[in-house]
Protein backbone atom coordinates (compact mmCIF):
# COMPACT_ATOMS: atom_id res chain seq x y z
CA UNK A 1 0.00 0.00 0.00
CA UNK A 2 1.69 3.75 -0.79
CA UNK A 3 0.23 5.05 2.70
CA UNK A 4 -0.95 3.87 5.78
CA UNK A 5 -4.47 5.00 7.18
CA UNK A 6 -5.34 4.54 10.73
CA UNK A 7 -8.78 2.23 11.47
CA UNK A 8 -10.87 4.58 12.23
CA UNK A 9 -9.94 6.76 9.55
CA UNK A 10 -10.55 3.93 6.64
CA UNK A 11 -14.11 2.67 8.17
CA UNK A 12 -14.57 6.73 8.35
CA UNK A 13 -14.01 7.17 4.35
CA UNK A 14 -15.60 4.02 3.75
CA UNK A 15 -18.53 5.19 5.44
CA UNK A 16 -18.28 8.50 3.25
CA UNK A 17 -18.43 6.16 0.29
CA UNK A 18 -14.71 6.98 -0.54
CA UNK A 19 -13.13 3.55 -2.46
CA UNK A 20 -9.47 2.96 -0.89
CA UNK A 21 -8.77 0.63 -3.69
CA UNK A 22 -7.08 3.55 -5.82
CA UNK A 23 -4.20 3.39 -2.96
CA UNK A 24 -3.20 0.04 -3.30
CA UNK A 25 -0.71 -1.13 -5.86
CA UNK A 26 0.28 -4.20 -7.59
CA UNK A 27 3.89 -5.12 -5.92
CA UNK A 28 4.51 -8.86 -7.18
CA UNK A 29 3.07 -8.88 -10.85
CA UNK A 30 1.53 -11.92 -12.48
CA UNK A 31 2.68 -12.97 -16.10
CA UNK A 32 1.93 -16.12 -18.18
CA UNK A 33 4.40 -18.58 -18.18
CA UNK A 34 3.68 -21.46 -21.10
CA UNK A 35 4.35 -25.07 -20.23
CA UNK A 36 7.41 -26.63 -20.80
CA UNK A 37 6.48 -31.24 -19.96
CA UNK A 38 9.29 -33.08 -21.55
CA UNK A 39 6.52 -34.96 -22.08
CA UNK A 40 9.25 -38.58 -22.34
CA UNK A 41 8.96 -41.40 -20.53
CA UNK A 42 12.06 -41.93 -18.24
CA UNK A 43 13.14 -44.92 -15.96
CA UNK A 44 13.24 -42.82 -13.63
CA UNK A 45 16.14 -43.67 -10.55
CA UNK A 46 17.29 -42.52 -6.97
CA UNK A 47 20.05 -40.94 -5.68
CA UNK A 48 21.39 -40.55 -2.00
CA UNK A 49 24.01 -38.03 -1.15
CA UNK A 50 25.74 -36.55 1.76
CA UNK A 51 26.48 -33.73 0.15
CA UNK A 52 24.50 -30.05 0.74
CA UNK A 53 21.76 -29.95 -2.23
CA UNK A 54 23.42 -26.87 -4.14
CA UNK A 55 26.80 -29.40 -4.61
CA UNK A 56 24.37 -31.73 -6.49
CA UNK A 57 22.47 -29.34 -8.22
CA UNK A 58 25.54 -28.13 -9.76
CA UNK A 59 26.99 -30.85 -10.57
CA UNK A 60 24.37 -31.61 -13.06
CA UNK A 61 24.14 -28.16 -14.52
CA UNK A 62 27.93 -29.33 -15.67
CA UNK A 63 26.85 -32.47 -17.40
CA UNK A 64 23.93 -30.20 -19.45
CA UNK A 65 20.95 -31.86 -16.88
CA UNK A 66 18.38 -29.17 -16.76
CA UNK A 67 17.64 -29.83 -12.89
CA UNK A 68 15.73 -27.61 -10.05
CA UNK A 69 17.00 -28.17 -6.26
CA UNK A 70 13.46 -27.81 -4.28
CA UNK A 71 14.70 -26.23 -1.10
CA UNK A 72 12.69 -26.28 2.25
CA UNK A 73 13.47 -22.68 3.29
CA UNK A 74 11.42 -20.59 5.80
CA UNK A 75 7.77 -19.78 5.72
CA UNK A 76 8.33 -17.30 7.87
CA UNK A 77 11.32 -15.05 7.36
CA UNK A 78 13.24 -14.41 4.02
CA UNK A 79 16.27 -16.78 4.19
CA UNK A 80 15.18 -18.28 7.23
CA UNK A 81 17.94 -16.07 9.11
CA UNK A 82 20.88 -17.48 7.02
CA UNK A 83 21.88 -14.10 6.68
CA UNK A 84 22.39 -13.87 10.80
CA UNK A 85 24.67 -16.72 10.54
CA UNK A 86 22.09 -19.57 11.80
CA UNK A 87 22.64 -23.14 9.81
CA UNK A 88 19.17 -23.58 7.59
CA UNK A 89 18.49 -24.89 4.78
CA UNK A 90 19.28 -21.89 2.75
CA UNK A 91 22.52 -21.20 4.23
CA UNK A 92 24.41 -22.69 1.58
CA UNK A 93 22.38 -20.68 -0.69
CA UNK A 94 22.81 -17.53 0.90
CA UNK A 95 26.72 -18.11 1.42
CA UNK A 96 27.51 -19.62 -2.07
CA UNK A 97 25.27 -17.70 -4.60
CA UNK A 98 22.96 -15.17 -5.59
CA UNK A 99 19.98 -16.70 -3.86
CA UNK A 100 19.54 -14.17 -1.52
CA UNK A 101 19.15 -10.90 -4.11
CA UNK A 102 16.77 -13.28 -5.60
CA UNK A 103 14.59 -14.18 -2.57
CA UNK A 104 14.63 -10.83 -0.89
CA UNK A 105 12.74 -9.51 -4.09
CA UNK A 106 9.87 -11.31 -3.00
CA UNK A 107 9.61 -10.12 0.97
CA UNK A 108 6.26 -8.85 0.35
CA UNK A 109 5.05 -12.20 -0.18
CA UNK A 110 6.32 -12.96 3.54
CA UNK A 111 5.35 -15.52 5.78
CA UNK A 112 4.78 -18.08 2.35
CA UNK A 113 1.21 -20.25 2.98
CA UNK A 114 2.18 -23.60 2.91
CA UNK A 115 1.36 -24.87 -0.47
CA UNK A 116 3.05 -21.84 -2.43
CA UNK A 117 6.15 -21.79 -3.60
CA UNK A 118 8.50 -19.27 -5.50
CA UNK A 119 10.93 -19.96 -8.43
CA UNK A 120 14.48 -18.86 -8.82
CA UNK A 121 15.59 -19.66 -12.37
CA UNK A 122 18.98 -18.43 -12.44
CA UNK A 123 20.80 -18.23 -9.19
CA UNK A 124 24.44 -17.98 -9.97
CA UNK A 125 26.74 -20.03 -8.10
CA UNK A 126 29.93 -17.84 -7.58
CA UNK A 127 31.41 -20.59 -4.62
CA UNK A 128 32.06 -24.14 -3.89
CA UNK A 129 30.64 -25.84 -0.71
CA UNK A 130 34.28 -24.68 1.20
CA UNK A 131 33.12 -21.27 0.22
CA UNK A 132 36.25 -20.87 -2.06
CA UNK A 133 35.86 -17.73 -5.05
CA UNK A 134 35.43 -19.75 -8.01
CA UNK A 135 37.03 -19.01 -11.37
CA UNK A 136 34.50 -16.83 -13.26
CA UNK A 137 34.35 -19.53 -16.01
CA UNK A 138 33.21 -22.38 -13.53
CA UNK A 139 30.67 -20.03 -12.27
CA UNK A 140 26.97 -20.86 -13.14
CA UNK A 141 23.17 -20.64 -12.88
CA UNK A 142 21.17 -23.26 -11.25
CA UNK A 143 17.60 -23.30 -10.65
CA UNK A 144 15.87 -23.38 -6.97
CA UNK A 145 12.58 -23.38 -6.12
CA UNK A 146 11.56 -22.72 -2.12
CA UNK A 147 9.04 -24.70 -0.77
CA UNK A 148 8.71 -24.24 2.42
CA UNK A 149 7.35 -26.65 5.65
CA UNK A 150 5.50 -25.69 9.07
CA UNK A 151 8.02 -25.01 12.00
CA UNK A 152 7.32 -27.75 14.58
CA UNK A 153 4.31 -29.44 13.48
CA UNK A 154 2.54 -31.21 16.03
CA UNK A 155 3.51 -34.93 17.26
CA UNK A 156 2.72 -37.58 19.06
CA UNK A 157 4.88 -36.78 21.85
CA UNK A 158 3.50 -34.48 24.86
CA UNK A 159 6.38 -33.04 26.14
CA UNK A 160 8.59 -32.43 23.23
CA UNK A 161 11.67 -30.35 23.87
CA UNK A 162 11.69 -27.11 21.74
CA UNK A 163 14.87 -26.22 22.91
CA UNK A 164 16.84 -27.82 20.42
CA UNK A 165 15.82 -30.75 18.10
CA UNK A 166 14.45 -33.67 20.42
CA UNK A 167 16.27 -36.64 20.43
CA UNK A 168 13.09 -38.48 20.35
CA UNK A 169 12.13 -37.31 16.90
CA UNK A 170 14.59 -39.78 15.31
CA UNK A 171 12.31 -42.97 16.76
CA UNK A 172 10.28 -44.93 13.98
CA UNK A 173 7.44 -44.56 16.43
CA UNK A 174 7.39 -40.98 16.62
CA UNK A 175 4.57 -39.22 13.79
CA UNK A 176 3.22 -35.96 12.31
CA UNK A 177 -0.26 -34.97 13.06
CA UNK A 178 -2.44 -36.96 10.07
CA UNK A 179 -3.75 -33.20 8.47
CA UNK A 180 0.01 -32.29 8.36
CA UNK A 181 1.29 -35.18 7.03
CA UNK A 182 -1.15 -35.00 3.70
CA UNK A 183 0.09 -31.15 3.04
CA UNK A 184 3.10 -32.32 3.04
CA UNK A 185 2.54 -34.46 0.47
CA UNK A 186 0.62 -31.93 -1.63
CA UNK A 187 3.47 -29.63 -1.36
CA UNK A 188 5.59 -31.81 -2.46
CA UNK A 189 3.60 -33.43 -5.58
CA UNK A 190 2.46 -30.10 -6.18
CA UNK A 191 6.59 -28.25 -6.16
CA UNK A 192 7.66 -31.62 -8.42
CA UNK A 193 4.84 -31.22 -10.83
CA UNK A 194 5.73 -27.40 -10.89
CA UNK A 195 9.12 -28.24 -11.61
CA UNK A 196 7.84 -30.76 -14.20
CA UNK A 197 6.25 -28.28 -15.73
CA UNK A 198 8.52 -25.71 -16.30
CA UNK A 199 10.53 -28.28 -17.92
CA UNK A 200 12.98 -29.81 -15.11
CA UNK A 201 13.59 -33.47 -15.54
CA UNK A 202 15.91 -33.99 -12.81
CA UNK A 203 14.70 -33.15 -9.73
CA UNK A 204 17.37 -32.39 -6.50
CA UNK A 205 15.68 -32.90 -3.24
CA UNK A 206 16.84 -32.00 0.55
CA UNK A 207 15.59 -33.75 3.31
CA UNK A 208 12.22 -31.36 4.14
CA UNK A 209 13.85 -29.77 6.79
CA UNK A 210 14.05 -32.73 9.76
CA UNK A 211 16.36 -30.85 12.07
CA UNK A 212 15.32 -27.55 11.18
CA UNK A 213 11.48 -27.74 11.07
CA UNK A 214 11.71 -30.21 14.42
CA UNK A 215 10.13 -33.22 11.84
CA UNK A 216 10.18 -36.74 12.88
CA UNK A 217 13.03 -38.57 10.65
CA UNK A 218 11.85 -41.71 9.89
CA UNK A 219 8.01 -40.49 8.99
CA UNK A 220 9.53 -37.36 6.69
CA UNK A 221 11.85 -40.24 4.72
CA UNK A 222 8.96 -42.40 4.43
CA UNK A 223 6.81 -39.50 2.80
CA UNK A 224 9.33 -38.11 0.23
CA UNK A 225 9.74 -41.80 -0.60
CA UNK A 226 5.94 -42.51 -1.55
CA UNK A 227 5.84 -39.10 -2.93
CA UNK A 228 8.52 -40.04 -5.47
CA UNK A 229 6.68 -43.20 -6.36
CA UNK A 230 3.65 -41.58 -8.25
CA UNK A 231 6.54 -39.94 -10.66
CA UNK A 232 8.14 -42.84 -11.54
CA UNK A 233 8.44 -42.55 -15.44
CA UNK A 234 7.56 -38.75 -15.51
CA UNK A 235 11.15 -37.79 -13.48
CA UNK A 236 14.30 -38.64 -15.00
CA UNK A 237 16.17 -38.60 -11.75
CA UNK A 238 15.76 -37.70 -7.74
CA UNK A 239 18.92 -36.17 -5.76
CA UNK A 240 18.31 -36.96 -2.14
CA UNK A 241 20.97 -35.04 -0.65
CA UNK A 242 20.99 -34.81 3.18
CA UNK A 243 23.75 -33.63 4.67
CA UNK A 244 23.52 -33.82 8.42
CA UNK A 245 25.54 -37.61 9.29
CA UNK A 246 22.36 -38.15 11.78
CA UNK A 247 19.65 -37.72 9.36
CA UNK A 248 21.45 -39.31 6.05
CA UNK A 249 21.69 -42.10 8.83
CA UNK A 250 17.84 -42.35 8.82
CA UNK A 251 17.66 -41.85 5.14
CA UNK A 252 19.61 -43.97 4.05
CA UNK A 253 17.02 -47.42 4.90
CA UNK A 254 14.76 -45.96 2.93
CA UNK A 255 16.69 -44.78 -0.40
CA UNK A 256 19.17 -46.74 -0.66
CA UNK A 257 17.02 -50.02 -2.31
CA UNK A 258 14.87 -47.61 -3.70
Amino acid sequence: KNHTLEADVIKQRLEQGIDERKDYEVIIPSFPINQCYTNLTYNTTVSLYSSPPIAISAALKKTQKKNIYICTGSQMICGGGADQGLNVKESYLYLTSTYSVTIEKFIHAFPIPIGNIIVCPNVLVFKDINYNLLQPSDWMKIAVANAPLKFRPTVNIKDLDTTTYDERLFDKNTFMDTHYVQKIRQNLIGTIEASLFLGYDHIVLDDLGVMENGMPAHQTAAIILEVMQQFKGRVAAFYIAVDKARVFDVFKWYFTSS
